[in-house]
């Protein structure tokens, strides 16, 4: 009798832990593809009290921001949109700002890794 309530609450365990939701991470990168010149990169993301400012060099890439969206479904990370969580992303080469919008999704590849969902975008000289 012991031993059948052992396994009862084993199986029990192993049941609930298997339905569990998982934590997902999320990844945003930007990559400077110009042969040219330095890009300046502003960048401010929902939640974040402060913008931010840096410098991308010719074949640099930066990862601009990590983020949990907390506990969900098991089959993700989700491509979601990108302006739910990106209030601006604006490169600057020269003084001319980049005419690549990047708060659309078209601008940006989603990818999955492991439990990461990847988002990178890629500026060159012919979107200035």
């Amino acid at each position: 009798m012991k031993n059948l309530m052992l396994i009862a609450v084993v199986a029990f365990s192993l049941l609930f832990l298997a339905s569990c939701d998982a934590v997902y991470t999320y990844e945003y990168r930007v990559k400077n593809i110009s042969d040219t010149s330095a890009m300046q990169l502003h960048y401010h993301f929902k939640g974040d009290s402060v913008a931010t400012a840096t410098t991308l060099v010719p074949g640099e890439e930066k990862l601009i921001c990590v983020t949990s969206h907390g506990v969900e479904a098991h089959k993700g990370p989700y491509n979601t949109p990108v302006a739910n969580y990106v209030d601006s992303v604006i490169l600057i080469k020269n003084g001319v700002r980049t005419t690549k919008n990047l708060l659309l999704d078209d601008n940006w590849i989603y990818s999955v890794s492991h439990s990461t969902g990847l988002y990178n975008a890629t500026i060159s000289d012919s979107e200035f």
